[in-house]
């Protein structure tokens, strides 16, 4: 006859509770945050991979600057457009940090030198690599390699990792109905994002409203730019455009008087 198999007790569960799942690094709510990545996918993903370790401090700003251009910028005939001016960046770095702020490195990056930051009793002085280019009525601003001044750095500071994450991203609106001054003939429209991420001395992990002080110093760094690019690159631009137009004037007069002489020479 068939033996059937005795029943077996169920095996014991688990007594350990479950493994959390893995969070994925944080990508952020807002349509600033989504608008970056979107441009330049995946450049937060490794900023973000040790965040468990680091502070991260964020600050996010939106500028649009309408223009108004020359009436002889609209032919095309005069490199004198906006477009023309961004396509020289270092004027842009030339108005928005002060003389000694700023190094030129190569054609298109510098090394900046930002105003003291103050932590308490300490005082440090952030030192990064700028990098702008400009491409099919789009300016590129971003950030290489960053540092801390070792002049006067508190030695706490000395071994600090530092990451900074600069995104800005300038374009040359011509829409009609986008324009907001009447008068304008264009609009820049530039969204910035700027995020730090340190490994900060033991003794500042336990600061009171860390995070809120960090972001508010990050905060009014992008402030300070956006306000030097409002007092001052309308009035810049009308300048590279004066002194565009005072170049080509006194280099057609040389090309007119060597055409001259090279008419009275061949006559002779």
């Amino acid at each position: 006859p068939r033996v059937e198999p005795e029943p077996q007790p169920p095996l014991p569960s688990d007594p350990r509770p479950p493994s959390p799942a893995a969070s994925p690094p944080p990508v952020g709510s807002d349509e600033d945050r989504a608008k970056a990545d979107s441009v330049i996918p995946g450049m937060w993903d490794a900023y973000y991979e040790r965040q468990g370790k680091l502070a991260v401090f964020k600050a996010r700003r939106t500028l649009v600057l309408p223009i108004r251009e020359p009436p002889e910028a609209a032919s095309g005939d005069l490199p004198i457009t906006v477009e023309d001016y961004l396509a020289n960046p270092e004027r842009l770095v030339r108005i928005v940090y002060g003389p000694g702020q700023f190094t030129k490195n190569t054609e298109d990056t510098w090394s900046i030198k930002l105003v003291a930051i103050n932590i308490l009793q300490w005082s440090v002085v952030p030192v990064y690599t700028l990098m702008m280019q400009f491409s099919d009525g789009r300016l590129l601003a971003q950030s290489g390699t960053v540092g801390l001044d070792p002049k006067n750095r508190p030695k706490m500071f000395d071994d600090m990792e530092l990451t900074m994450k600069l995104n800005c991203i300038t374009d040359v609106v011509r829409t009609r109905s986008r324009i907001k001054s009447a008068g304008a003939t264009c609009q820049l429209e530039a969204f910035a994002a700027l995020d730090i991420a340190a490994d900060l001395p033991q003794l500042l992990k336990f600061v009171p409203g860390l995070t809120q002080i960090g972001n508010g110093i990050l905060e009014a760094i992008l402030a300070a730019v956006e306000f030097a690019a409002r007092a001052k690159l309308e009035d810049d631009y009308l300048k590279f455009v004066k002194q565009t137009k005072a170049d080509l004037a006194a280099a057609e007069a040389v090309s007119e008087s060597v055409n001259v002489t090279a008419g009275t020479g061949s006559e002779q």
